[in-house]
C-alpha cells in the first residue's frame, strides 16, 4: 500500500481501494489473521465484487494452503491451532 500503517495503528480495511485492499488482505494471509481475511472478503463483496473473482480467490487460497501442509507434514511440525471461516467446514487432520 502506498502508506505503511505504523504497528500501533490499526488498519482500517474499508478504506483502501480494492487493489490496496488485495495486497493488504494477501500480506494478512501468510500471517495467518483469519478474521481479517474474512472482514475484508465481505468488503469486497460489499464493494459488488463479482462473486466468481471471489471464488477465484478462495480457490487459489485454499491451493496454496495445501501446498503449505504438505510441506509443514514434512518437517513434523504439530498444529497449534486452527481457524475456520464462515461457510467453509474443516476437514479432520
Amino acid at each position: 500500500m502506498s502508506e505503511e500503517v505504523g504497528e500501533d495503528e490499526d488498519l482500517i480495511l474499508s478504506e483502501p481501494s480494492d487493489s490496496e485492499l488485495a495486497e493488504q488482505m494477501h500480506d494478512d494471509l501468510y500471517d495467518g489473521l483469519g478474521e481479517e481475511i474474512a472482514e475484508g472478503t465481505q468488503i469486497l463483496l460489499d464493494r459488488d465484487w463479482q462473486t466468481k473473482r471471489v471464488l477465484l480467490a478462495a480457490n487459489a487460497m485454499k491451493a496454496g494452503m495445501a501446498i503449505l501442509k504438505s510441506v509443514l507434514a514434512e518437517t513434523g511440525a504439530e498444529p497449534v491451532a486452527s481457524i475456520g471461516l464462515p461457510g467453509y467446514r474443516l476437514a479432520e487432520h
